[in-house]
């Protein structure tokens, strides 16, 4: 059984590309049921994501406990991005910075052998805090940015998760107000910013995608593998005799009222 799927804001479509063609391969082995899917359906909920501005985030040191100590201009005990900038800590001292994110583009998810990769290209612009009344809150680097990252994705019981490796983080400078800051200095913080994100994304893995089940029918033993733009589940299944009694009861009275 073949269909078409896609994943839009409120139903309503639009998705501006197709699915990819894939060549499914003939079943065999012992599994009573395969599904697969293209990655065309997480593209398209990526799209719309996109079209939603729901990619769009403003990050503060409140925003995770791995920034909590990491998004200011001064650094206590440990290092910080104070360190990274120039004269950051200097110019502005005892601040918090903000980095508010905005995707340029949908990204874009490709399903390959035993992996995903994932792009995003995205606006990325930082600000200090006021630290009290006489300050304002500052632009401080406007710059573009692009990730290239290796995303693995396993079942753990009906849920889909993962982790994320970055492979690729390119920063490119558009504007400063902060000395001592260029290009190549700038390009440094991929070496930070790579860390940041590869915890940002293992963590939203982590929390997982539960694969969609059917009342009265338990998945038992599902095994999920990645292929070149498709995924692929394999499974066993039970169903439950008591819903299934219930279903035919419910099919023969049904039957039985229209023979009447």
């Amino acid at each position: 059984m073949l269909a078409k799927g896609e994943i839009s804001w409120r139903g309503t479509g639009g998705t501006p590309f197709n699915p990819p063609n894939v060549r499914i391969p003939i079943p065999h082995g012992v599994h009573m049921v395969e599904f697969f899917a293209t990655d065309y359906i997480a593209n398209s909920m990526l799209y719309h994501a996109y079209k939603q501005h729901l990619m769009d985030v403003v990050v503060g040191p409140e925003s995770s406990l791995q920034l909590k100590d990491l998004l200011f201009t001064s650094c206590s005990s440990s290092f910080c991005i104070g360190e990274y900038l120039g004269n950051l800590g200097e110019q502005y001292p005892d601040r918090e910075v903000e980095i508010v994110f905005t995707a340029r583009k949908a990204p874009l998810i490709v399903f390959i052998e035993n992996r995903a990769r994932f792009r995003l290209h995205g606006r990325m612009n930082m600000y200090v805090r006021p630290n009290n009344e006489t300050q304002v809150k500052e632009m401080i680097i406007r710059s573009d940015t692009t990730m290239t990252a290796n995303v693995n994705m396993w079942l753990n019981g009906t849920r889909i998760i993962g982790n994320a490796t970055v492979e690729n983080l390119d920063f490119r400078l558009l504007e400063t107000r902060i000395k001592d800051v260029d290009q190549a200095s700038f390009g440094d913080l991929g070496l930070f910013g790579a860390e940041f994100l590869e915890k940002l994304l293992t963590e939203i893995l982590q929390l997982g995608i539960a694969m969609p089940t059917m009342l009265g029918v338990q998945l038992k033993s599902p095994r999920l593998t990645f292929h070149e733009r498709y995924l692929r589940v394999q499974t066993y299944f039970k169903l439950d005799e008591r819903f299934t009694s219930e279903l035919v009861q419910k099919a023969v009275r049904q039957t039985l009222s229209h023979v009447g």
